[in-house]
């Protein structure tokens, strides 16, 4: 089993990501009354995205049988 980095926020006191990511699954928070902001924007052309400044890395795909 490979480790892989995990992204995430959380708030002070709560120990566990409120809101985060890893290779496999992302989860957050629905908040009704929130005036938000999206943290990031990825850039996608062609079925790549931007990884860096000029690498272009295709995307991966997964296919889940429930």
């Amino acid at each position: 089993m490979s480790c892989w980095p995990l992204v995430g926020a959380n708030m002070p006191g709560i120990p566990a990501l409120l809101v985060g990511r890893n290779k496999n699954v992302s989860w957050g928070v629905t908040y009704t009354f929130m005036d938000g902001t999206d943290s990031w924007i990825e850039k996608c052309s062609n079925g790549k995205y931007l990884r860096g400044t000029d690498q272009w890395v295709p995307f991966s795909e997964r296919i889940e049988i429930w």
